[in-house]
Parts: C-alpha cells; structure tokens; sequence
C-alpha cells in the first residue's frame, strides 16, 4: 500500500519461538557450555539454513551475525532474521559471496574455527560438476576469476542425479 506516496509493505511471519541468536548461543556456551555434538549440530544447522537460502539464488543481504537464530532444543534448527534486504541473486555464487563477506567481517563471537566448520559442512553440500569461480569464500581457496562452473545444491545423503545449474 501507499502511505504519503511511499509504498510500505507489512511481512508477518511464523514466530521463531525457542530460538535465540547465535551470540546469546555463544554466550550460554561459555557460562555452561553445551556438548560436543549438540555445537556441531547447531553449525551444520546454520549450514544447512544458508544452503536453503542460497540454493534459490537468495541473498539475505545484510547479513551479520545479530541476524543468525539457532536452536538446539530437540532437532537442531536455525534461521534468520530482518530479511527485509535479501533479494533474489542472479547467480548462486554471487550470493553466496556477499553473503559470507559480508558476515565475516563482524564474525564476534563465532569463532573462526566453528564459521570454518560452517563453510566445510556446506561444502559437502555442493556437487561439483564442473570449474568453480567466484565461491572462494565457500572454499577458502583462491581461484581464477575467468573460469566458467557449474553447481547443484543437494543433501549430501541422496545419490540422485541434480540438473546443472549454468551460472548467469
């Protein structure tokens, strides 16, 4: 709708009841801290919500660590918040790119080795089926900005063949 000439829009959604953010996470974890396996749930849940995401070519946009939420009661789960910013990404990797640059600048308090573990476990996340350029980020290696790629996101516990999803 039109308020004095300016469109405003209105998103409502589900509440994120149980989830905290990951700093309050963090901040439970060094007064009490959580189990081995319940930390590594909660990264490969962080993990698999920016697979989510990005493997519909979604850019949340501003993202920094205040927007991660994370539960860890029961099955582990995360999401985000204020995604009022994402858009779609013409290209997966360019989304992904922003993204993660974007959070790395301001990781506190996720300690690298846990965000590390993040990029790895999205990793085994992604077939490769061709040259990778431009996911460095993902990877942590640098690579030729000129080759060409392609990529498919999928679970990594199923065989099936996934289409090739040509950049551009």
């Amino acid at each position: 709708m039109k308020i004095e000439g300016e469109w405003r829009a209105l998103l409502v959604t589900e509440d994120m009841a149980g989830f905290i953010s990951i700093a309050d996470w963090y901040a439970q974890h060094a007064v009490s801290p959580y189990s081995d396996e319940v930390r590594q749930a909660m990264l490969k849940a962080v993990a698999l919500a920016f697979k989510k995401m990005h493997s519909i070519n979604r850019q949340h946009g501003c993202c920094y660590v205040r927007h991660i939420y994370v539960k860890t009661e029961g099955n582990a789960e995360a999401g985000f918040l204020d995604l009022e910013k994402s858009r779609r990404a013409l290209r997966r990797d360019k989304a992904i790119n922003h993204d993660f640059r974007q959070l790395e600048k301001y990781l506190e308090p996720i300690p690298k080795a846990d965000w590390e573990q993040v990029k790895g476990v999205l990793l085994r996340h992604v077939i490769v089926v061709g040259q990778i350029r431009r996911i460095s980020v993902v990877s942590g290696t640098t690579t030729n900005s000129h080759l060409d790629f392609n990529i498919a996101f999928c679970p990594a516990t199923t065989g099936q063949n996934f289409p090739r999803l040509n950049k551009g």
